[in-house]
């Protein structure tokens, strides 16, 4: 195995799951490596100890996990790269596609 950047954007995602989660994300990853189709909705996994964010709040939300989500490929040449990650995140341009609420989001 070789340590490339490839297996930072790994870590981001699991850090950026895990503080959606309020958890290492270990039980959502197993479904990925076993190639499961298991979609789970965003708000099932999502750390209730956290207040419900506002309805601006959830695009963010929405955003920051789909990045984190796209980290977490299993090939790692199917991850973005940082700077795609962080034009993700701080793109003020949202695409209209992100219109769901958080309850909404199928993982």
């Amino acid at each position: 195995m070789a340590f490339t950047e490839k297996c930072d954007i790994y870590s981001f995602g699991v850090v950026a799951m895990g503080v959606v989660m309020g958890k290492h994300p270990g039980e959502l990853l197993l479904p990925l490596f076993c190639r499961t189709e298991q979609h789970r909705k965003l708000i099932e996994i999502w750390d209730q100890r956290i207040t419900a964010p506002t309805s601006d709040d959830e695009k963010d939300i929405i955003v920051l996990v789909l990045a984190a989500f796209a980290c977490l490929q299993i090939c790692p040449k199917a991850r973005p790269t940082m700077q795609q990650v962080y034009q993700a995140l701080t793109n003020r341009n949202r695409p209209t596609s992100i219109l769901k609420h958080l309850h909404e989001v199928k993982l």
